[in-house]
């Protein structure tokens, strides 16, 4: 195993490492919803915006303003048709309700900003670590508006979120567009500002973590593997996925840098903000839970794999 591959095995197991402690906090009643629900603010308002401007501020090779224009088009243009996607898999996976919005939230959405970050370094080299930052942008713009949505389909006691100027008006949302500003105005290292930021952001990861494991120690063991029908969701989105970006997007993506990049960004386990999401829109955890559990379990191999593939 080359050193690429095993720096990202290495982090697939701090991730496993954090959920375990989650899982421990639960069950030694050190945590419980109230807290998972507090922390999940914190995380989702305060940590993940700060994780963001930190990528953007200690960047080293900027693009061309061209060049960023056309990965935040394409990024957009990519997340929608997962987007469609998803609606098309959970027809065929014969989803049941209840269930439909968090599996097309699953299909969706990757764990770009924890996992994608170190495993495009390992590919593509750090110089393409500016373009995952530009990447990031419309996705949490997406992930943050049509998020919501597909999580509260499963809410029986209430209609889907809707889109309101108060969705565009989350600290995310906001940090997002004050990131592609500050990308392009070329502004870097602000002394004391870009050391709190990064500070801030470290903890995102930690803290989505041991949310996610105390979530699932609210179920048995035994529960947190899900059935077959969450383990074929895994695949599509471990597999299939990457395989669909690169047949389609490599029509008419030129830029090669880019278009490794949109193959790997689809290829993450589920993100963990869907855990979140759905303690602050009251709706149950379990089926995202499991579903981050299996497929960052499962992507132990399937990265790596890519990696290799992408290497040759």
């Amino acid at each position: 195993m080359d050193g690429g591959a095993l720096k990202i095995v290495t982090q697939m197991g701090m991730l496993f490492l954090l959920i375990a402690l989650g899982y421990g906090c639960k069950k030694l009643h050190m945590t419980n919803d109230s807290v998972d629900k507090g922390l999940s603010k914190i995380t989702l308002n305060i940590a993940m915006p700060a994780l963001i401007l930190s990528a953007v501020l200690t960047a080293e090779n900027v693009p061309s303003l061209e060049d960023i224009l056309l990965t935040f088009v394409i990024a957009i243009v990519m997340q929608l048709f997962l987007v469609a996607l998803a609606y098309g898999v959970s027809l065929l996976l014969r989803v049941p309700d209840g269930f439909k919005g968090a599996y097309r939230f699953m299909l969706v959405f990757g764990n770009v900003g924890f996992l994608g970050f170190p495993v495009i370094a390992a590919i593509f080299g750090p110089d393409a670590l500016i373009y995952t930052s530009i990447f990031q942008v419309p996705f949490n713009i997406i992930l943050y508006i049509i998020g919501p949505i597909l999580v509260t389909q499963d809410r029986e006691d209430a209609v889907p979120e809707r889109v309101t100027l108060k969705t565009f008006l989350t600290p995310m949302v906001l940090v997002c567009v004050v990131s592609v500003i500050l990308v392009i105005a070329g502004v870097r290292n602000v002394p004391f500002v870009t050391e709190t930021f990064t500070l801030l952001g470290n903890m995102a990861t930690p803290a989505a973590m041991i949310v996610i494991g105390s979530q699932l120690g609210n179920m048995p063991f035994r529960d947190m593997l899900g059935g077959p029908r969450l383990w074929l969701m895994s695949a599509f989105r471990l597999m299939v996925n990457p395989l669909i970006v690169w047949l389609v997007f490599g029509l008419f993506v030129q830029n090669q840098l880019l278009m490794g990049i949109l193959v790997v960004t689809s290829a993450m386990p589920v993100a963990n903000v869907g855990v979140m999401f759905s303690l602050l829109y009251g709706v149950d955890t379990k089926t995202l839970s499991q579903g981050i559990f299996v497929s960052t379990l499962l992507s132990i191999a399937t990265i790596p794999l890519l990696l290799v593939v992408m290497g040759a």
